[in-house]
């Protein structure tokens, strides 16, 4: 018997997809007995999975990528704005007949709004030229844009009214003040890399990824290191899941129940995220780690003990190898843990003396200063001899005036920790919404 309350995502790697929370979010809050899936498949699968969902009974997929242009030969009909935009990412399936809808400029317009970004007369770069793009492309036109030029690995291949130019060509458009990656690089499960390096972000007026896996990618770490105003996917994508909600129900869905599933999912993204210690040694991050652990029931990482675990011996004894063979584990620790959510992790107080261990850090992690005065520290410490930096106050002084200012401007956030330790859990807490 078939299901007519059957929906879901299509593309080839989806096990980052958050699609299914937002449509779930929706159906409790419409009081519909839906089901939203995730279909893996290979391109040369498409035509026969389209049939099968019709067949099923399935009313509504999206599409995402590398698909959105390729199920358009299998569609029986297509929405005006998906020929003017030629990319599909909604398919309904009513009366035997399919028909492709572009639900994906809605959620970029909208993102746009949000962030009070003005695009008319603007000069815009986009990274990339497959189906969201293309999206971009009609909305940045329809919003008064000034110029485009289109950047790709392989220019001499697109066809497009726009300029289409080479990642080697960057430098030549300076002027362009906003930036847009419509491109997969930078997505979960591999973070660890930006579409572009970092001078060619410096003195943009904004930066859109439309990536929203890992929340804060390199992109927009680069972003929002210069001061630019910068914005993941997130909002694109519950603002477009939505637009697809309409069109497979035949509903409206009246703003303020959009703006409390936007907030629900926010909620939801953010409490994935790692709640990450950083701060200087015997400032208390351990502890407070391992209190926080117990009380909100997350995994506790500690960085030195996997990095012990890792070396096979202590770290004082990996020290005596030299300070560099210690952080190069250190950095390869952080990479592995960057995958995580949910958990908590506590870092070695020298972590932030590395810039990619500052990228692993914020990928999915909200940063905590655990803010120590220096005598309180020392008097904590002495004594301790797994401490091979800070063995004598001298030193420890030196190295709180040499990374202080390291700490506060990459954290998210500054705890003090001079007081009792229970007002300090309790101000991270807050911050997390915890209490």
């Amino acid at each position: 018997m078939k299901n007519k309350f059957n929906y879901g995502l299509i593309g080839k790697k989806l096990t980052h997809s958050f699609s299914p929370f937002i449509h779930n979010e929706f159906f409790k809050a419409q009081g519909i007995a839906g089901e939203y899936k995730l279909y893996e498949f290979d391109r040369d699968d498409i035509e026969n999975k389209l049939q099968y969902f019709d067949d099923i009974g399935v009313i509504g997929i999206n599409v995402t990528i590398p698909y959105k242009q390729d199920v358009m030969k299998f569609i029986d009909e297509i929405s005006e704005e998906v020929k003017s935009i030629g990319a599909v990412n909604t398919i309904k399936f009513k009366d035997g007949k399919s028909t492709g809808y572009n639900t994906d400029y809605l959620g970029i317009k909208e993102t746009f709004i949000i962030n009070n970004v003005t695009v008319k007369e603007k000069k815009v770069i986009i990274l990339g030229t497959g189906g969201a793009s293309k999206a971009v492309i009609a909305c940045l036109e329809d919003m008064g844009v000034r110029d485009i030029v289109l950047i790709s690995r392989n220019p001499d291949s697109v066809i497009s009214t726009y300029k289409v130019d080479s990642y080697e060509n960057l430098h030549r458009y300076n002027s362009y003040e906003i930036l847009i990656n419509t491109t997969p690089v930078g997505m979960f499960p591999i973070i660890d890399v930006s579409p572009i390096e970092e001078k060619y972000i410096k003195g943009r007026e904004f930066i859109f990824d439309l990536i929203y896996n890992p929340s804060r990618t390199r992109f927009l770490q680069y972003a929002m290191k210069n001061g630019v105003k910068c914005s993941n996917g997130l909002y694109m994508l519950v603002i477009q899941g939505l637009k697809s909600e309409e069109i497979w129900n035949e509903i409206i869905i009246p703003p303020d129940a959009v703006k409390e599933i936007f907030d629900i999912c926010l909620k939801e993204k953010n409490s994935e995220k790692n709640i990450v210690l950083i701060g200087m040694p015997g400032s208390g991050k351990s502890t407070i780690g391992r209190i926080m652990s117990g009380k909100l029931g997350l995994k506790l990482i500690d960085c030195d003990e996997m990095i012990e675990k890792k070396a096979g011996k202590s770290i004082s004894e990996i020290f005596k190898d030299g300070e560099d063979y210690f952080r190069n584990i250190e950095e390869e620790v952080l990479k592995e843990i960057s995958m995580e959510k949910r958990c908590i992790i506590s870092t070695g107080g020298g972590a932030i003396k590395r810039e990619e261990n500052i990228f692993s850090m914020k990928y999915n992690g909200t940063i905590y200063f655990i803010d120590r005065d220096v005598d309180k520290i020392y008097n904590d410490i002495q004594g301790n001899n797994h401490r091979p930096l800070v063995e004598k106050k001298e030193q420890l002084v030196k190295l709180y005036n040499e990374r202080k200012d390291i700490y506060e401007e990459v954290c998210d956030f500054l705890i003090d920790n001079n007081g009792n330790i229970d007002d300090t859990i309790n101000s991270i807490m807050r911050e997390e919404g915890k209490v």
